[in-house]
């Protein structure tokens, strides 16, 4: 931190950047419900806004004053100006956009500002460096390449002057250096994803003609951004994948799901290995034993020698090889002769995830038809990304 000086006062400072921010608050807060903002920075934003909208938009009280303010200094009266106008951008964190589709001459008409080249083109790189000599659009294509071919492996190498810290400690003239760095594409999570899908795009340089696509909704409070950054680190140490579909989306969902719900009572003396589908299997052999949560009738079920008869009582054998084989939950029949020595069936001992919940839905559907799924399921809330819906 700089310290006091002549020519700085941090009361002026702070304000200039706090009202700029409050004035943009304002303006979009003022926009109709329908109308889409893509991404915001300190003093602009990209908006699907109409000319007469955003007219409409700045006769708040901040904007008024602001405007007051901006003739007072400079004897012009414009709040906003148009800098750039696109057709469609792609976007994957803050600070970083490119344009998918560009806009054409005749999409300027009655927004105020003339058609550029410069001007038909949206790109923030997000920090990362390609060879300057390229044109604006070379840049955005490249940008768009890097972006549709991404891998979590990908690093970029480029040349870049030193700084002046480094020329300081290592006492040298300013000259390049070569860097290699992880190549980072993926959403930021600064805000909560809302509504994923696989959106239509246009081929060019993406293998596919589709890609990942959701709105967002501020988190509820900082824990849930700091859960989510931290459990999306150790997803991708665990699995490392780039998020290009909703399968992609969904698949870290689920491991966030599933790693919030072994946070509770449910989670503990869980195995390292396969633990919840171990857990399933444990309460639903001591419920049938003792006609608990719904298992006191039960169907046939084919299973070729071990077969299952309604009005027979299930054997071990036949128990094991239908969680085994029908319903996807580890067991063997050494487990199932253990489990059944227990006498006591203490309901919401079985963590809720989707893999969970999904064997259950399968035992209920094949085997007990009455199976009180419910009783089966911790009550402790598994944070869940998206809405299940």
């Amino acid at each position: 931190m700089l310290p006091p000086s002549d020519i700085t006062n941090p009361a002026f400072a702070s304000f200039i950047t706090a009202f700029c921010r409050g004035v943009l608050g304002e303006i979009m807060n003022a926009l109709p419900r329908d109308v889409k903002i893509f991404s915001v920075t300190t003093d602009g934003f990209l908006t699907t806004a109409s000319p007469d909208q955003m007219q409409q938009a700045t006769t708040g009280e901040l904007s008024r004053f602001y405007q007051k303010s901006r003739v007072y200094l400079s004897e012009k009266s414009d709040i906003y100006e148009v800098k750039h106008l696109i057709r469609r951008p792609i976007g994957w964190r803050t600070r970083a956009q490119a344009t998918l589709i560009p806009s054409n001459p005749e999409d300027w008409a009655g927004s105020g500002a003339s058609p550029t080249e410069d001007g038909s083109l949206v790109l923030a790189k997000g920090g990362i460096k390609l060879n300057s000599r390229l044109s604006k659009a070379e840049q955005n294509a490249e940008i768009l390449e890097l972006f549709a071919k991404r891998k979590p492996t990908d690093r970029l190498d480029y040349t870049i002057g030193k700084g002046i810290r480094d020329m300081y400690v290592d006492g040298t003239d300013f000259v390049d250096k070569e860097v290699s760095k992880r190549l980072s594409m993926e959403f930021d999570w600064k805000r909560k994803p809302a509504a994923p899908h696989d959106a239509d795009i246009p081929r060019g340089a993406f293998e596919k003609d589709a890609h990942l696509s959701f709105s967002s909704v501020p988190w509820a409070d900082v824990r849930e951004f700091n859960l989510t950054r931290e459990l999306w680190a150790n997803f991708q140490s665990s699995s490392p994948r780039c998020l290009k579909t909703v399968e992609d989306f969904r698949a870290f969902a689920d491991f966030m799901e599933g790693k919030t719900a072994l946070s509770g009572k449910a989670g503990t003396y869980l195995s390292r290995v396969d633990g919840p589908l171990k857990r399933v299997r444990q309460s639903v052999v001591r419920a049938h034993k003792l006609g608990k949560a719904g298992t006191h009738i039960h169907l046939s079920v084919d299973l070729g020698d071990d077969s299952i008869s309604a009005s027979d009582k299930i054997m071990a054998k036949s128990m094991t090889r239908f969680l085994e084989d029908i319903a996807g939950v580890p067991c063997k029949k050494s487990d199932v002769d253990n489990d059944r020595r227990k006498n006591v069936f203490t309901p919401g001992r079985v963590p809720s995830t989707p893999e969970t919940r999904k064997a259950l839905a399968i035992i209920k559907d094949r085997l007990f038809p009455h199976l009180q799924i419910e009783e089966f399921l911790s009550t402790d809330q598994a944070y869940q990304l998206v809405d299940p819906n």
